[in-house]
């Protein structure tokens, strides 16, 4: 399976719209879920929710994470939460 476009959420912080998946062409856009989104030269669509850890944890609180995820299990089984930052205990 190999990727042929990215599209990464308007929203997103530069520091991910920057991100460069080897040559990949890249769109930036609002997507209604999830956080990227990569397609496949098979047809399929990966998904990527991004969270940091305090985002994680406030969107378990109020249970966010699950509809998140709900939804883009509707669009592709391909679909993956990534934690960007350190989770530490205190």
């Amino acid at each position: 399976m190999g990727a042929t476009a990215m599209v990464i959420d308007s929203r997103e912080p530069d520091w991910v719209k920057n991100l460069e998946l080897g040559g990949l062409p890249k769109t930036i856009l609002a997507l209604h879920c999830s956080d990227a989104m990569i397609a496949c030269d098979d047809g399929n669509v990966v998904l990527v929710e991004r969270k940091t850890p305090n985002d994680l944890l406030g969107s378990i609180k109020d249970k966010r994470i699950f509809h998140q995820v709900t939804e883009m299990a509707t669009v592709t089984r391909w679909a993956y939460v990534v934690i960007s930052g350190t989770i530490s205990y205190g």
